[in-house]
């Protein structure tokens, strides 16, 4: 494949939507995780 100026370009933009989205998704889950950690009895 060759790469043109547009087609990296493209692939940047590629690349860091999909790293946005990865982000967004784990920091979604982090106020559940959290609920968990709080919930959970640790005895001694």
């Amino acid at each position: 494949m060759t790469h043109t100026p547009f087609t990296v370009a493209l692939n940047i933009q590629r690349q860091v939507l999909e790293q946005a989205t990865d982000t967004l998704q784990k920091t979604s889950l982090l106020p559940e995780r959290l609920e968990t950690l709080a919930s959970v009895d640790v005895g001694c």
